[in-house]
């Protein structure tokens, strides 16, 4: 019998091969058939895998009323806890209202103080879209009216960023703590004689957030003291202890922080036998790292105010987002007589006053904490002519 030559035995080979391959790919292709074809978003062929987005949307049933001079968070409105509106951006917004004065009311979009978006709100129920900039992250966004508007629901399109580790930006990036936001911390720790709990590490840890910067306005404890000892709590910022050391009591127990320090290191001393819970972290006004110099800025008013047309000082600075330390005044009252021009938070409580007559006069109110210009307003009972403001500004960053 005649060998077979090599040649035809390379004939042979080459054949079984390329079926081989084919074999292999179609195995391939129907391995993928139940998953992605491709990269997924954020993510180029042979790279490693990124932090990518997904958009949803959101809409709640509101149906309330929204009084004047109302400011609602809208992360509330969107029924979104803290944690879940952490990191979120907001891409569309939309609203459906409808005025309840005679006539058309403006709605307005504010993130901490600042105005981003004003529609009008027509008598008959429409739905109105506002314009958000580019990566406008949902914490701090509020809603408010000086009219009175029904709200009938909400429709906002978001986006998280999601990533391998804390943060959106993967293992070790931290975001800053938000401006009059609200933390809670998973503790579940006992506490034998003497504990010290480092809250500015846990916020790193739970939920990717940096503290520092950060003033803290109030510490709420959830815990309790065991075996029928008693045991107190202190709160400890920048290695001294602040405010004042509380028993701790069955359920909550508030810490006030009359400091207005901003945070390097912010720990919980506990001491006697207890075992905590839960602890709540209200932050209040947040500095950026980096130099910090005070500013003061003059502004030319020659307003009246009146009973009937208070003066907010977001009408004289729409689009200052700085928080004021103190407000200069120079008014002359136009009647005969001494009248009294109050300087008001919005909300509530009075920062201060200063007496008038024809003659200008020129006082400082410093406010019991810094506030937003959309915070603040002028009132009187009598017609006063406000020449000039003077604001000093909390801090001034470069």
């Amino acid at each position: 019998m005649k060998k077979p030559s090599s040649s035809f035995l390379l004939l042979i080979f080459a054949a079984l091969l390329m079926s081989f391959q084919s074999y292999a790919q179609i195995s391939v292709e129907i391995g993928r058939g139940n998953g992605p074809r491709g990269p997924r978003p954020g993510q180029g062929q042979g790279q490693q895998p990124d932090y990518y987005s997904q958009s949803e949307m959101i809409r709640e049933e509101v149906r309330m009323n929204m009084r004047s001079y109302e400011r609602l968070s809208l992360s509330q409105l969107l029924r979104l806890s803290y944690g879940q509106e952490n990191g979120m951006e907001i891409i569309t917004l939309s609203v459906r209202a409808q005025s309840l004065m005679n006539g058309p009311a403006q709605l307005e979009l504010h993130q901490h103080g600042r105005l981003l978006s004003s529609q009008t709100v027509r008598r008959q129920a429409n739905e109105i879209v506002f314009s958000v900039p580019m990566r406008t992250l949902l914490s701090g966004l509020e809603l408010s009216s000086v009219s009175e508007i029904y709200l009938e629901s909400i429709t906002a399109q978001v986006q998280r960023s999601y990533g391998p580790g804390p943060g959106p930006g993967g293992p070790g990036y931290e975001l800053p703590a938000q401006p009059n936001s609200l933390i809670t911390l998973q503790v579940n720790q006992s506490a034998r004689g003497h504990l010290r709990i480092p809250l500015e590490q846990l916020a790193r840890q739970q939920m990717g957030i940096t503290l520092r910067g950060a003033e803290i306005e109030r510490v709420v404890v959830q815990g309790q003291s065991v075996y029928g000892r008693a045991a107190s709590v202190q709160v400890e910022l920048n290695g001294r202890p602040v405010g004042q050391m509380k028993y701790l009591s069955q359920g909550q127990t508030p810490l006030p922080i009359q400091s207005m320090e901003a945070v390097q290191s912010l720990a919980l001393i506990v001491s006697g036998d207890a075992q905590i819970s839960e602890i709540r972290i209200r932050v209040g006004q947040v500095r950026p790292e980096g130099p910090q110099y005070p500013q003061t800025q003059r502004i030319y008013v020659q307003q009246e105010v009146s009973s009937r047309y208070p003066l907010s000082l977001s009408a004289l600075m729409p689009y200052e987002n700085r928080m004021i330390r103190s407000v200069t005044i120079e008014a002359r009252a136009r009647v005969g007589g001494q009248s009294q021009l109050i300087l008001s938070a919005i909300y509530g409580g009075q920062q201060g006053a200063i007496m008038v007559n024809q003659n200008q006069a020129r006082a400082t109110i410093r406010l019991a904490r810094p506030m937003s210009a959309s915070e603040l307003q002028l009132l009187t009972n009598s017609v006063i002519q406000v020449e000039a403001l003077e604001i000093e500004f909390d801090q001034y960053y470069r």
